[in-house]
């Protein structure tokens, strides 16, 4: 465990947005996050747990507590019966590597997840999405840690029959979500169920959401994923290695958090912020991209406000001709780690 003071924000994101945080302690080992972040939240110090930094802009003010960075990344792997394997990974893996992995090991479940940026533990809590394909659809549980310290495992009990991605949303009135449950567990080493602790989760997770969204006092330690689809290991890296580069070439160049906003049942925000007029337009170092319309880039000194208030102008102007309030995707957090809700 590595322990920093007054530690740069903007250099630990894509975006470079940011303050100073007062601490940053970066954990190497998942069995130190639970003791650790029990100890924050009982002395009630603000803290939040910080992957790549893909999608997030942190205060201009900076962080008045402590950023814990998981850096844990061990995998193991566990033949199971058919043909499949049950890969378990810690929440500091690097998503594009671990979909290398599976790639070379002759599974193809994964593939469509290749080249997006992040940690494991960040594709859980938003369910990373990309061709339809999200990440809890191929996960049967995930071991996490609350506040308190406590281990609890989530186990994957129902999924929906067409997936939760955009297009079948765009099908049905109802928000389609997949269910699940948790219960508290011994230890990472025996994870055995405590009798009388499961509770069910009816909303476990839906599109570009999952139930960690609403738990910040949650912390992902690790997940299993079992893997079905077998194919040539060389032809499976080609194609992993294609949509790479592909995703990074068409993808605007330069210091983005990716997608802004999250695409509505049916429709697409970039389409919708191109049809009102945000391509090209700034806001001091903050522009939004001509190349793709939900991709808003620091040019060099742009500030969270000046992201704000870009985001701003155009979901109002997008509610206003069509209707359609966009949500946002990406995490802005206010100087007390509180994500920002005055988009």
């Amino acid at each position: 465990m590595q322990v920093e003071h007054t530690v740069p924000l903007s250099k630990r994101t894509f975006w470079g947005i940011g303050g100073v945080a007062d601490t940053l302690i970066t954990v190497e080992h998942i069995a130190e996050l639970p003791p650790l972040w029990a100890q924050l939240h009982a002395s009630k110090t603000p803290c939040r747990i910080l992957g790549k930094g893909s999608n997030t802009a942190w205060a201009d003010a900076g962080f008045r507590g402590t950023v814990v960075h998981l850096s844990a990344a061990e995998r193991y792997w566990q033949p199971q019966p058919e043909g499949k394997m049950l890969l378990i990974a810690d929440a500091g893996v690097i998503m594009s590597q671990l979909v290398e992995d599976t790639a070379r090991a002759g599974y193809a479940d994964l593939e469509r997840m290749a080249g997006i940026p992040g940690q494991l533990g960040g594709f859980v809590r938003g369910n990373a999405e990309a061709f339809g394909s999200g990440t809890w659809e191929s996960l049967q549980w995930v071991d996490m840690c609350d506040g308190a310290g406590q281990l609890w495992r989530i186990v994957v009990t129902q999924r929906p029959e067409n997936g939760v991605h955009s297009r079948n949303r765009a099908k049905t009135s109802q928000t389609p979500y997949g269910a699940g449950e948790r219960y508290q567990i011994t230890s990472l080493e025996d994870p055995t169920a405590i009798p009388h602790t499961r509770e069910i989760l009816p909303q476990l997770y839906s599109y570009r959401m999952s139930i960690f969204k609403a738990h910040d006092d949650w912390g992902v330690l690790r997940a299993g994923f079992l893997l079905s689809v077998r194919d040539d290991p060389e032809a499976t890296l080609q194609r992993v290695q294609s949509l790479s580069a592909h995703r990074w070439q068409t993808y605007p160049p330069g210091r983005t958090g990716g997608s802004t906003f999250i695409n509505p049942p049916g429709a697409y925000a970039g389409r919708l912020l191109e049809e009102a007029g945000a391509k090209g337009q700034h806001c001091g170092g903050i522009e939004i991209t001509q190349q793709h319309a939900n991709f808003f880039r620091n040019t060099g000194h742009g500030t969270q406000e000046e992201l704000l208030t870009l985001m701003r102008q155009y979901r109002e102007r997008v509610e206003r001709s069509t209707g359609i309030c966009l949500t946002p995707e990406v995490v802005l957090l206010d100087e007390w780690g509180r994500e920002r809700r005055d988009y």
